[in-house]
């Protein structure tokens, strides 16, 4: 069984909380009935590896021991998670699981959080490959999308909420709950874009262009100013079917105005143009 061999597991040096510390019984006796419960759920949801604040005490990834027993510590990343996926009407149709499955922590500081080496994750594949057969799996997070490939959404944690909840509905949510052209959907896109560009975070930002516009991306961005430091959707117009968001680049060498043309392409807001039309 998987809870038995994750906690007989040791992983790099990170913190197997299956197998060690107080309430380790409780925590692998939630995750077997957790993994029961969604035995046949379609969807798995990954993200990087347990906090100190979820996972690591309530034994449930991308879970808190608050939102188990409503005592004890929260954590921000879970609450937004289980929120989303409420609305989205994903709750109980999605598994959740982390790449590396146990605690990686800084050296002797217990209630830190670090990024999981290489090895780490290499110890961590077979369970994840259990768990991802016969499923739709979506990365959470660019460590998880270089491990898994295929969807993506950005992590939630760093306000980065907006921009998850937007990316799991485009790609997991039911066709229902998707709110397709409206003006407030198309606005929240935009800006999750154009804040995902200031950031550099291009698999966010690439994700609402059409194959037909990726090729005008890289003549956009050279004429953005370096580095990019804010955005800002300035105007915003619908006419004929599509909606026109015009975005204000603001860096230390100025400002560039980009002007991008939204359509539906397969029930999500998608950029099927863009036109620098003033730099600043």
């Amino acid at each position: 069984m998987i809870v038995d061999e994750l906690a007989a597991a040791s992983i790099g040096a990170t913190f197997n909380f299956y197998r060690d510390g107080a309430g380790a019984a409780l925590r692998r006796e939630r995750l077997a009935a957790y993994l029961a419960e969604r035995e046949n759920a379609p969807l798995l949801l990954v993200a990087e590896a347990p906090g100190w604040r979820g996972a690591r005490v309530s034994g449930i990834p991308l879970t808190s021991q608050r939102q188990l027993t409503g005592r004890g510590p929260a954590e921000a990343t879970a609450t937004i998670v289980h929120r989303v996926l409420a609305e989205l009407g994903l709750a109980g149709v999605t598994l959740l699981w982390n790449v590396v499955p146990t605690h990686p922590h800084l050296p002797g500081r217990a209630e830190t959080n670090r990024r999981p080496t290489g090895a780490e994750v290499e110890a961590s594949r077979p369970f994840l490959e259990t768990l991802a057969r016969g499923r739709r799996t979506i990365a959470v997070g660019r460590l998880a999308h270089a491990v898994l490939g295929g969807p993506y959404v950005r992590h939630p944690s760093h306000g980065g909420a907006a921009a998850f909840r937007d990316g799991l509905r485009r790609i997991a949510a039911p066709t229902s709950e998707r709110s397709g052209m409206d003006e407030q959907t198309v606005r929240e896109a935009a800006e999750t874009h154009a804040q995902a560009t200031v950031e550099r975070d291009y698999g966010t930002a690439g994700s609402y262009l059409s194959e037909e516009t990726k090729t005008q991306a890289g003549e956009v961005m050279q004429a953005m100013p370096r580095p990019l430091t804010a955005s800002e959707v300035v105007s915003f117009e619908e006419a004929g079917g599509f909606f026109t968001a015009r975005i204000r680049y603001s860096g230390d060498e100025g400002a560039t105005v980009v002007d991008s043309r939204w359509e539906d392409v397969g029930g999500s807001p998608t950029i099927v143009g863009l036109e620098v039309v003033e730099r600043s």
